[in-house]
């Protein structure tokens, strides 16, 4: 911990302040040309077209007009009631034993805490916090969703065919999505579930125990120069001139892994800046710190190798671009894994596949959870009970009757900064985990290089189907989905053997992705 808080790549403050600043002009330059375009006048825009300089471009322009038309009345005006609940959950702090703790914190603590006693009033503290500001949060939700509706309805859309037009998809592939992950529940995140039950010997899994690690045992911790190397020497295994991308992050000075009050909340990845794609990252060593670090450089080659395309093609559909981060995570961590002793080996991959499984079917979770919050809140005023009561639904049919909720644990959907913000930004998590599972069954084929190089290179230029068909990947939404969530399930079997084993005895993954 002390290593990660000691290194300074760029000056902490400011760093910090320099690139917010630049986020933040972006962002607003970003909205002004949004309203241009969606103002221009049909003729001048017909013309423009007909530009040989535009004309290789011309496809990605048409869609970015038509989301243009469709943005100017939500994404240019965000309720002050949603930037006041962002603002204060992101500040948000319990003290705990004489120590403050952001809401990030209180997760290490859970995730770590070996004595039960102290995650219970960890948790009950978190409950409290959260109560004592629900009100607002409510409010930020209903002025959310009120918001999200004035604009579908200038815009004669719905919420799913919107977000389907923003990610590049159609609807039968997410109805498909959202469908399949849920029946996946049983084979996946009900079978984790158990496991957590049976490691910690209790009939029912309590809610102060949803976050720790497997086996009960403390994290072995990687140093932050360790985790640098093993993810330099995953992308050199994969291909040289990738590997040559990554080392630029540190010797350009755009990677930061410093613990500062700035980024305790999450990570941050920013792509459009003059000298390319700069990395925010709270660094302590655990394996969700090496994933993160995997997933935001996973994000910065993404961005390097489309960084000279003209600004507004450059910027991937978020299916596209979390599939790619998700594929860093699936190769580092499978590098990781092999330098690992057996006990060690087996113990991460057991913690990594119930984070992938909550980053999958978890996902879906949220955004069953956010659905039917938006149809009912779409004609009343949504309630804390109702809120409360369906967040308790989604996460019972998520985690499976071993789960023991008790009402407290209602409060939790406030924690979910996405909620706020934009609709229906979770299933796109989910998507793009599974997308790199099918991705990364094909690591090994002799000409996958060069396709994966030829994704990354396009930047928002490809789609979902542009990504299918290069990939050869199946045109059937259900063959896709059982493909990839088969994938998901046989790496819970291998992880409920290993359980059932206590770890002790060497099993061969023959059946996982790695």
């Amino acid at each position: 911990i002390q290593g990660a808080r000691t290194i300074s790549v760029m000056d902490d403050e400011k760093a910090c302040e320099t690139l917010w600043k630049q986020m933040s002009l972006i962002d607003d330059m970003e909205k002004k040309l949004r309203c241009r375009i969606a103002y221009l006048d049909p003729e001048c825009w017909k013309n423009a077209l007909q530009s040989p300089e535009v004309q290789q471009y011309r496809a990605w322009f048409e869609y970015y007009k038509e989301c243009c038309d469709l943005c100017i009345y939500g994404e240019c005006f965000i309720p002050y009631v949603t930037i006041e609940a962002l603002y204060t959950l992101a500040k948000a702090e319990l003290v705990f034993n004489g120590a403050s703790l952001t809401l990030q914190g209180v997760k290490y603590l859970l995730r770590n805490a070996q004595e039960e006693d102290v995650r219970k009033k960890v948790v009950e503290a978190s409950h409290a916090l959260l109560q004592s500001m629900e009100h607002m949060f409510v409010s930020a939700l209903n002025a959310s969703i009120k918001e999200d509706e004035y604009f579908l309805r200038k815009s004669i859309l719905t919420s799913d065919s919107y977000s389907c037009l923003v990610n590049g998809i159609t609807k039968p592939w997410l109805d498909e999505l959202r469908s399949a992950c849920v029946k996946s529940y049983e084979r996946t995140s009900h079978v984790i579930t158990q496991l957590e039950a049976e490691v910690l010997d209790k009939p029912k899994l309590q809610v102060h125990d949803f976050l720790l690690h497997f086996c009960q045992k403390e994290e072995k911790i990687i140093p932050w120069r360790t985790a640098w190397d093993f993810v330099c020497a995953a992308y050199n295994d994969l291909d040289e001139s990738l590997g040559k991308i990554v080392p630029l992050m540190l010797t350009e000075g755009r990677l930061n892994l410093s613990v500062c009050a700035e980024k305790e909340s999450n990570a941050n990845f920013c792509s459009i800046t003059p000298e390319g794609p700069y990395v925010l990252s709270a660094y302590r060593g655990e394996l969700a710190d090496f994933i993160t670090l995997a997933h935001e450089l996973g994000h910065a080659i993404h961005a390097h190798l489309c960084h000279r395309l003209p600004g507004v093609t450059r910027m991937p559909r978020t299916v596209l671009s979390e599939s790619v981060a998700a594929f860093s995570e699936m190769l580092c961590v499978n590098y990781l894994l092999k330098q690992m002793t057996q006990g060690e080996r087996q113990r991460t991959f057991a913690n990594y596949i119930r984070y992938n499984v909550k980053q999958i079917q978890g996902q879906i979770c949220i955004d069953h959870f956010e659905r039917h919050m938006r149809a009912r809140g779409a004609s009343e005023e949504l309630t804390e009970d109702v809120i409360r009561r369906s967040w308790l639904d989604a996460n019972k049919e998520f985690l499976g009757e071993i789960a023991e909720m008790t009402e407290d644990f209602g409060i939790m959907w406030a924690a979910n900064p996405g909620l706020f913000k934009s609709s229906f930004v979770s299933y796109p998590y989910a998507f793009a985990g599974l997308i790199a599972r099918l991705l990364y069954q094909q690591k090994d084929q002799p000409d996958f290089v060069e396709k994966y190089t030829t994704l990354l290179q396009s930047g928002g230029m490809m789609d979902f189907d542009g990504l299918r068909k290069l990939f050869g990947l199946s045109d059937n939404p259900k063959e896709f989905f059982a493909n990839a969530l088969k994938l998901v399930s046989e790496d819970v079997e291998i992880v409920q053997k290993m359980v059932h084993e206590d770890f002790s005895t060497p099993t061969q993954h023959k059946a996982s992705v790695f």
